[in-house]
């Protein structure tokens, strides 16, 4: 029946004018509901309203009928204020509307007495000029439409005329929409009349069957998957999908994880774990998608390119199965679980993280996850993700776990670190009578090989293996968690490398069942130097050598026992003779430490620091990418907020860094550099200049002499290292691309100027190494350069920036450092890990004692 048809029938020839009482009821209604808000605007809330709870009290026969009215009025208002272009508060059918709408929302959520007729008249008004502004077809109330439908489907048969009507109804162009923040998820809509069509066709089924949205790789892979089950399993699966597809919100209800573990019951746990999991470590490798787009404008052709990564329903899909595994304990889902976390708050160039919602469901069911392996994947995370508000997530989860157990959050994290099943680092997996050994060799290098039946190493893997799908299996999850050892172990160091300014300790029985025993982190701490207090008083640094703690001279401790503190020993705690000894010491053992602590830079204040009392100019007057700043201060706990050319008030920001443990608060101020068109396409300024280093305790200034020696020491390491990374002074190709005119006189000073703290310990360490290197007679350290003799000429290499001028006049020689590890620094013994810039001076210093076999084009050009 046509849609004027049924209006005819249900009012004759309705006009908005012709019930004037209408008019006044929803005037009445709008007046009432006015109130002001305790932050000083003014809220509409219909519930304030005595005209609207006598409505609420009326009969659902009446307020079938008032619906039904209040539904022409609205779409005579919508005619009128699209013609007109008026939403404005102060136009009185826009206050009208705005009531109606209201009223129309709360009206819906009652019991009605609708009839099959209705239904069809609602539909085809909320859809009926939705082409238009202000028509949008969610905006109508038809989710509690939906809900009023189901209502009727449950005691009246949906007739053919109804069935066939939403048969074509739900294929229509407004379902295809992205739904927004606002209005009607139509997603939902369309899938429960899809399950009221498929129930009255079918009788006793449940659901009908669910496909995913093919537009992503995620829907096709899923659906694909779904053939090759049986049909009862589909179903279930089906059933899942349904439930999957309405997750919203932060987190999961009571209800949806009830049902949810109803229907994995019936699908069976192995099933649906190992299904699931399939699905979503495919979600956690899988690319966004680009698209190249065109527009025409003044004659020119102009481009740009957007990323997509999941389509809005898948996105509410893989939300609903993260969050189905709410409960689980299996480390192989944890760790999909937070490869997925991390995917999905990887970044999209100009958009964001890449699916927000999704990377949030997955820390929340780690979160939740039974016993502590979701925690230390937590852990993990936390050193991985850089956004701020995604870090503090995390850590209020962290610290959830804390107060409930009664521990700290630093204890939490430890307690739940991954061990792998390793035993001090190593650990073997059986294939038949071959042996796969896995060994940890360096920070982020794992190491794994063939043992034979005979006891030889094999280096390549066992032809038996590749005939058989349960090995082949085997040998793929080794291969995943080798490199998830490696990240562990990364994300461990780092942890260990921050516990200064956290002034972490511990007791003996702590310290050794989260380092001593624990098969990962034991790996670190034998290669660390400890401090060690008794209750008694005593106290001594002792290294792991030998199967015992032996002191800086090689003497076993043995007073050590379960009343003894540890601490991570810093070299400003102790006097110069002792740091030297120490890493003599470390020299002789052959050990290179996972991370800078006998070579650790040591900040103490100077005498402008004293007079100047509350702040430090130390690392003032720098010009930093701000990107590059903004990234490493976030890794390394500080927050920050990038500076931009639209204007919000801010020509200067602060880096900052909270220490609750001694109540303080860093901070490294940042002004601007708005020079000519220095910003990306989003508004961000690329350079930034750098100012004062203060403390403050409880919101006030804090003397510099007053800083814990430590705390000042670790605070100024870390801006020095935002200096030493993010100077535009480091970028070796700055002269030859032109660079900003007014940042060269800087970037000069900066490339050959004094050395830093941190070039000073490279220094140090140049000084012990170069003697063993077979440059040995070509090098020799003279200031602040390494000097090269080659056959060419003599070059001098910055020991801070490693950036190289030519005698005998000085001339700049551009050579850039390939990406990765260098190869030629590899059998190098260097006494610590993670000194990029001290392999990359190696590296060039070793190229270019040799400079007679050079073939790189771009530099022989400049060696003319």
């Amino acid at each position: 029946m046509a849609l004027q048809s049924i209006r005819k029938i249900l009012f004759g020839n309705f006009v908005l004018e012709d019930y004037p009482e209408l008019e006044t009821l929803l005037s009445q209604i709008y007046r009432e509901s006015q109130s002001k808000s305790e932050y000083g605007w003014i809220e509409t809330n219909i519930s304030h309203s005595p005209t609207f709870q006598t409505l609420k009290a009326k009969s659902s026969k009446e307020k079938r009928l008032l619906v039904l009215e209040l539904v022409m009025a609205l779409q005579q208002l919508k005619l009128k204020l699209a013609q007109r272009r008026s939403y404005s508060p102060k136009d009185p059918d826009a206050s009208l509307h705005h009531a109606g709408v209201l009223l129309l929302d709360r009206l819906m959520r009652q019991k009605l007495a609708l009839q099959e007729e209705d239904f069809i008249f609602l539909f085809e008004t909320y859809t009926e000029y939705s082409d238009r502004p202000y028509y949008y077809f969610g905006s109508w109330p038809v989710a509690h439409t939906t809900i009023q439908l189901e209502k009727f489907a449950a005691k009246h048969p949906l007739s053919f005329g109804l069935q066939n009507f939403f048969a074509r109804f739900i294929y229509q162009a407004d379902f295809e929409q992205q739904h927004s923040y606002w209005g009607s998820n139509l997603t939902q809509v369309k899938l429960k009349i899809e399950t009221l069509l498929h129930q009255s066709r079918h009788q006793g089924a449940k659901v009908p069957p669910f496909k995913l949205n093919e537009k992503d790789a995620f829907g096709q892979f899923v659906n694909g998957a779904l053939l090759s089950f049986s049909d009862k399993t589909k179903e279930n699966y089906h059933e899942l999908l349904h439930l999957a597809v309405q997750a919203s919100g932060a987190r999961p209800s009571k209800k949806y994880t009830k049902e949810s573990t109803a229907i994995i019951k019936k699908i069976g746990p192995e099933h649906y774990k190992k299904t699931v999991g399939c699905w979503l470590a495919f979600l956690a490798g899988m690319k966004e998608e680009e698209e190249v787009h065109e527009q025409q404008w003044q004659g020119r052709t102009y481009s740009y390119v957007t990323r997509t990564f999941l389509h809005t329903q898948n996105a509410d899909i893989a939300k609903g199965l993260v969050w189905s595994l709410v409960h689980e304990h299996d480390n192989s889902i944890l760790l999909i679980l937070s490869q997925l976390a991390e995917r999905a708050f990887r970044k999209i160039p100009g958009t964001g993280a890449t699916a927000k919602a999704l990377g949030n469901a997955c820390l929340y069911t780690l979160a939740q996850s039974s016993g502590t392996l979701g925690i230390g994947h937590l852990s993990l995370l936390k050193q991985k993700i850089l956004q701020t508000s995604t870090r503090k997530l995390i850590q209020k989860y962290l610290q959830q776990v804390s107060d409930r157990l009664g521990i700290s959050a630093y204890e939490i994290e430890e307690m739940g670190t991954p061990h792998f099943d390793l035993c001090e680092g190593k650990k073997e997996i059986s294939f038949d009578d071959y042996t796969l050994e896995t060994e940890i060799v360096s920070i982020g290098k794992v190491k794994q090989s063939w043992r034979k039946p005979d006891g030889t190493i094999q280096k390549t893997v066992p032809s038996f293996i590749k005939q058989s799908t349960a090995l082949q299996e085997r040998l793929k999850d080794a291969k995943k968690e080798s490199k998830a050892i490696q990240k562990a172990l990364t994300a461990q160091r780092d942890r260990l490398d921050r516990s200064y300014i956290h002034a972490r300790s511990w007791t003996y029985p702590k310290f050794k069942e989260y380092y001593l025993e624990h098969g990962l982190c034991v790996w670190l701490a034998h290669r660390l130097i400890w401090t060690f207090q008794h209750e008694s008083g005593q106290e001594i640094s002792a290294i792991w050598q030998n199967n015992q703690w032996e002191d800086i001279e090689g003497n076993p401790v043995r007073w050590i026992d379960n009343t003894t503190q540890v601490t991570l020993w810093h070299p400003i705690l102790t006097s110069s003779p002792e740091v030297l000894a120490w890493r003599q010491r470390l020299e002789t053992l052959g050990i290179r430490q996972p991370m800078k602590q006998a070579y650790r830079e040591v900040y103490l204040l100077t005498n402008a620091e004293v007079n100047t009392r509350f702040y430090s100019n130390r690392m003032a007057a720098h010009i930093l990418k701000q990107h590059q700043l903004n990234a490493l201060a976030t890794s390394r706990g500080w927050e920050y907020r990038l500076l931009g050319t639209f204007d919000d008030g801010r020509d200067r920001t602060q880096v900052i860094i909270k220490l609750p443990e001694y109540n303080l608060e860093a901070s490294f101020w940042i002004t601007e550099i708005g020079k000519d068109d220095s910003f990306n396409d989003n508004g961000i300024w690329l350079y930034v200049a750098t100012d004062q280093v203060r403390f403050s305790q409880s919101g006030e200034p804090l003397n510099l002499i007053d800083v814990p020696k430590i705390i000042f020491s670790e605070i100024m390491r870390d801006v020095d290292l935002f200096v030493g990374v993010s100077s535009v002074g480091n970028d070796p190709q700055w002269q030859d691309n032109g660079g900003n005119p007014q940042f060269r006189d800087y970037w000069t000073a900066y490339s050959f100027g004094d050395l830093t703290e941190v070039a000073n310990i490279r220094k140090a360490v140049l000084e012990k190494i170069i003697p063993r290197l077979k440059i040995t007679k070509s090098a020799t350290i003279e200031g602040k350069f390494l000097k090269i003799k080659g056959s060419k000429t003599t070059y001098k290499i910055h020991i801070g920036s490693t950036n190289i001028i030519m005698e005998p006049n000085n001339q700049y020689l551009c050579i850039v450092p390939s990406r990765g590890n260098s190869e030629s620094t590899d059998h190098l013994f260097l006494p610590f890990e993670g000194d990029q810039g001290l392999s990359i001076l190696l590296s060039k210093a070793m190229m270019l004692a040799e400079d007679d076999k050079i073939t790189d084009p771009t530099i022989l050009s400049q060696l003319g």
